[in-house]
């Protein structure tokens, strides 16, 4: 069925002009290095009360680490900035042509949440992904709804339970930034 879906995917992007191809991305793109997230993080999420504390180390071990699990595919990591030289935000994710590919984590400023996202879609069409899938980082709620997104709560969850209300709001969605776990 493969071949087939190709053909009918190369007829709908060249005949029919179908929605689905991402749009030109506005945001210039960088490899994403270790010590760059490393810095973006650090610059970037201090309003979340929940945060990774990284140093240099830790992030070159966990990058190195995604970056030879290659049974999810290829990892791509990307740094987003405007046409000023701005940071726009960044994402990682498994590119698997053909298949779901995982996005390992997202950072979007909140005006740039559509870009951010269209660079990611574009990315990974270009690259021959046919899903994606990950974390729902709520900055990005009205973008992946504007794309009519599907939302569907998988089995990746955790459960907190403490006394404190301010160490269960720490846990809350749009005041944490961590990377989606791996198996």
């Amino acid at each position: 069925m493969a071949p087939l879906a190709r053909v009918a995917d190369l007829f709908g992007e060249r005949v029919l002009k179908l929605p689905f191809q991402p749009s030109k991305p506005r945001l210039s793109a960088e490899d994403l290095t270790s010590d760059l997230l490393l810095r973006c993080q650090s610059e970037s999420i201090r309003k979340q009360s929940l945060r990774p504390a990284y140093d240099a180390v830790s992030i070159r071990w966990i990058v190195e680490r995604a970056d030879k699990m290659h049974n999810d595919g290829s990892l791509r990591k990307v740094l987003l900035k405007t046409d000023k030289g701005d940071i726009a935000g960044w994402y990682l994710y498994y590119s698997h042509p053909g298949g779901l590919s995982q996005v390992i984590q997202i950072y979007a400023n909140a005006n740039r949440a559509n870009d951010v996202l269209n660079h990611l879609f574009n990315d990974a069409w270009q690259n021959g992904v046919t899903a994606l899938s990950g974390r729902f980082e709520p900055v990005l709620m009205s973008a992946l709804s504007e794309r009519h997104a599907i939302f569907h709560c998988g089995p990746e969850w955790a459960l907190i339970h403490s006394r404190k209300a301010d160490i269960l709001n720490a846990f809350r969605p749009e005041r944490s930034l961590l990377f989606k776990a791996g198996g």
